[in-house]
């Protein structure tokens, strides 16, 4: 196996040649050569690029480990302290590692639990963005925020993106932790007209008086004592 910096030296020497080369011929090379020639040139900065970006130590990690920075880059939502999304850069934090590089893109894209968070806050509905993450997340357990706003109107629903009532009921059997915020006790009774079985954890943020509790016969008596 011939020396790293045996091959390195080599190889800038080579390069070394090419450049004198040129620059001895510059007025006899032809239109189609020096087309070839720069095309070759992006090609080198890039494998430089490529080769620069293999040495860092970061790119030294394994998957494993790079797996689990991402998740501990992401917001905290377990229990009752999660972190409600309050800006776009919220959701763009998984979405920010697979622009990186292709390694970290394919861990991220590997990594479903990466993707398990659905939020219905910003745009009252799942959108673009969170279409991808449901997609992405698999048959994970899904965290999902939901903000109701009674002025949603119907226009914005369709097949692909139905109504946040809608998305939940038809995820319910993957559903672990719910945080709803500003319900209205018609919604609630709506969303738990059928038991949400895979439920662990459910907050309520921002419920006043006059908009009532839960009446006595909503089904959580098949997720006692599980259901915090």
């Amino acid at each position: 196996m011939v020396p790293t910096d045996v091959f390195g030296s080599s190889l800038s020497a080579t390069l070394s040649d090419v450049y004198e080369e040129l620059l001895q011929r510059a007025g006899n090379i032809a239109y189609d050569e020096i087309c070839n020639i720069e095309r070759m040139s992006l090609q080198l900065n890039e494998a430089a690029r490529y080769a620069r970006n293999l040495s860092a130590p970061i790119n030294r990690l394994p998957d494993e480990v790079l797996e689990i920075i991402f998740h501990l880059a992401q917001p905290y939502n377990a229990g009752f302290v999660p972190s409600w999304p309050i800006s776009t850069t919220w959701s763009h934090r998984s979405i920010a590692a697979t622009h990186v590089c292709r390694r970290w893109r394919d861990i991220a894209l590997e990594s479903p639990s990466l993707w398990s968070v659905v939020d219905l806050c910003k745009e009252r509905r799942l959108g673009t963005v969170g279409q991808d993450f449901l997609r992405r997340s698999g048959t994970m357990p899904l965290t999902v925020f939901y903000y109701y706003a009674p002025e949603q109107t119907s226009d914005q629903s369709s097949e692909d993106n139905p109504p946040p009532v809608m998305l939940i009921r038809n995820l319910r059997h993957r559903i672990a932790r719910l945080h709803i915020g500003n319900i209205a006790i018609c919604v609630f009774n709506l969303l738990f007209s059928r038991p949400l079985l895979s439920l662990d954890v459910l907050s309520l943020c921002g419920v006043t008086e006059d908009l009532g509790w839960p009446e006595p016969d909503t089904p959580f008596a098949d997720l006692t004592p599980r259901l915090r």
